[in-house]
């Protein structure tokens, strides 16, 4: 019995050698220039926008996958308005969960969020272009499932907190004749998992000259979101 034991143990050490091996090799071959360069001609070619990449990507593998970003602008499709801007945000997911379905996300964080939504008298929008027309995916054929095959599990997530400061909007709909900025000056949340019920605290700044609105919204609660359903239920 001792042999085996000693036998599992060598694998398992040498499982975790060749896993710690892949990951000092994805850090040290991580070109973030290559990635800036990907992502900015895409954006180029196929949504003719301009998107600015002026801080550094950083990311670790292990223990947690972690991606940080920092100053980065998307223009307006064919303009050179900004549409969009982060000062800076930060993504940390578990490793270990995802070889088992499970999403398990440390931290979502991001600060100086800047974002124009913009929309004409013929209901045309400045984000037309980033999403596909509603109504698309279902006139889509459904492709032909075999009889047999089971119905696929919902993916478990699981995110630990969410952390938002400084999120500013600037709204111009003529359709609906609203006109003015509004900021979301702080929003956070405790562990975010279907059917746990969780903290949000927020703190909301209108700034609206049509309608004339001007105002800070204070204020916290609990919510239990089911996030098979898609539905939040909230708390008084």
């Amino acid at each position: 019995m001792a042999v085996w034991i000693r036998r599992a143990l060598f694998v398992v050490a040498a499982l975790v050698a060749v896993l710690v091996a892949v990951a000092v090799w994805l850090v040290m071959t991580f070109n973030p220039d290559q990635y800036k360069s990907l992502a900015i001609d895409w954006m180029k070619n196929n949504r003719n926008r301009t998107l600015a990449i002026a801080g550094p990507i950083k990311l670790s593998v292990f223990p947690r996958l972690e991606l940080r970003l920092s100053r980065i602008t998307l223009s307006e499709a064919g303009k050179p308005d900004e549409f969009a801007a982060l000062d800076e945000a930060d993504l940390a997911v578990q490793v270990i969960p995802l070889l088992r379905g499970r999403v398990a996300i440390d931290r979502v964080y991001a600060k100086g969020v800047r974002v124009a939504l913009l929309r004409d008298a013929k209901g045309k929008r400045n984000t037309d272009d980033l999403a596909p027309p509603a109504g698309a995916a279902a006139s889509a054929p459904a492709a032909p499932s075999p009889a047999s095959a089971e119905p696929a599990q919902p993916l478990a997530v699981d995110v630990s907190s969410i952390a938002l400061a400084d999120v500013r909007a600037r709204i111009k709909d003529e359709t609906a004749g609203i006109d003015g900025e509004v900021v979301l000056q702080e929003f956070s949340t405790g562990r975010i998992a279907s059917r746990i019920t969780t903290p949000v605290k927020m703190v909301v700044q209108l700034g609206l000259k049509t309608p004339a609105l001007k105002g800070e919204l204070r204020g916290s609660c609990e919510v239990t979101p089911d996030l098979q359903t898609g539905s939040i239920a909230l708390n008084h």
